[in-house]
């Protein structure tokens, strides 16, 4: 099956289910794990970290006296990579308390780029901001599993307006591309945690397509020494992609 067919395919689930609904199958399934120590899903962890701040991401996420990671810095550097394979680490761990990975960005046009005059509903139009997590989530799960995942509603990705009104229970929520939310929409997701969940946000401010303060940035710098939360800002010279960004990065 060719990719564009399995984005396709995807596409009938990127409407999230009413949360009532949802919850009750996600919960159902964590309490059918823990009772019987089983996975929700076998994954093979081969995420190894290659840089300093990589390593530090890594720890905060896995900590349990932290609740909330900021990965921010440059291109390239990892960032999205480490939050997605530590959420399914987190996840597919026998008698882990977190059942669902909730993956959401801010919906905002890239400059010079219109998504009103893009085809289809709202799933349609965000589905190619979306690409970049499906082909990681694609490399560390493999398609079958990925679309059993999606169908299964243990991986949901939406919109970030999705999270308005909604507690976050027993689950990995990663933000990406944080840098073009505003200062209220980071407020708004960040107090959508609820028990036994964590939030784990990434964003490059040099590539905000906002003008003007830059959100992100403004809640991860007031929120350096509050309790529960960890920031990590990336280098150039943490850049793992390729040589040809640092280069980029550097004459650009």
């Amino acid at each position: 099956m060719g990719r564009s067919a399995v984005r396709k395919k995807k596409d009938r689930h990127f409407q999230p289910m009413p949360e009532s609904v949802a919850n009750m199958v996600v919960m159902d399934e964590y309490r059918q794990r823990t009772e019987r120590k089983t996975p929700l899903f076998t994954y093979r962890y081969k995420f190894e970290s290659r840089n300093e701040r990589q390593e530090i991401m890594l720890k905060a996420i896995n900590s349990n006296r932290n609740r909330v990671t900021f990965g921010i810095g440059a291109p390239g550097t990892g960032k999205t990579k480490v939050a997605v394979s530590s959420a399914l680490k987190l996840v597919s761990t026998p008698g882990s308390k977190y059942g669902k990975i909730y993956i959401t960005r801010p919906a905002v046009e890239a400059e010079g780029e219109k998504i009103g005059f893009l085809k289809g509903g709202i799933d349609e139009k965000m589905h190619p901001y979306f690409i970049p997590i499906y082909d990681i989530l694609e490399e560390e799960l493999g398609v079958e599993l990925f679309e059993n995942l999606l169908k299964r509603k243990v991986i949901e990705i939406a919109p970030l307006a999705f999270l308005r009104g909604r507690t976050l229970k027993n689950a990995i929520v990663i933000l990406d591309e944080m840098q073009n939310a505003t200062y209220g929409q980071i407020k708004m997701a960040l107090t959508r945690i609820g028990k036994n969940s964590k939030f784990i946000l990434t964003g490059d401010p040099s590539q905000s397509d906002r003008k003007g303060i830059n959100g992100f940035m403004e809640a991860a710098n007031k929120l350096r020494t509050a309790p529960g939360y960890t920031i990590v800002d990336f280098l150039e010279e943490d850049v793992v992609r390729d040589d040809m960004v640092k280069v980029a990065l550097e004459y650009l």
